[in-house]
């Protein structure tokens, strides 16, 4: 009932692309630095929080809309944690692992 809440009240205040990005992002962005529920939480709470932070300070800085800038950084934050996150980055992937040894 509290996500679907969130979801009307977000999309009347956002819109539907801004109400459903905020929501996911930083969710999905955390699933990049921890392993259970708790972490994923922390993770995502402080994604968000960072996100919103450089947005709006975009947003001064830039004269450029709110919302968006937020959902850019986002996305950026989620783009990067492709790439480097720890539990299953691009990059870490990519980079030899040691053999098992008898």
């Amino acid at each position: 009932m509290l996500v679907v809440l969130n979801l009307v009240s977000g999309f009347q205040a956002l819109g539907t692309l801004m109400a459903v990005g905020i929501m996911l992002l930083p969710a999905v962005t955390a699933r990049f630095w921890a392993d259970d529920v708790s972490g994923l939480i922390l993770v995502a709470i402080l994604v968000a929080f960072a996100a919103s932070l450089t947005g709006l300070l975009l947003s001064y800085y830039a004269n450029v809309p709110t919302g968006p800038a937020i959902i850019l950084l986002a996305g950026v934050f989620y783009l990067v944690s492709v790439l480097v996150g720890a539990k299953g980055g691009l990059v870490w992937g990519l980079l030899p692992r040691k053999h098992l040894e008898a």
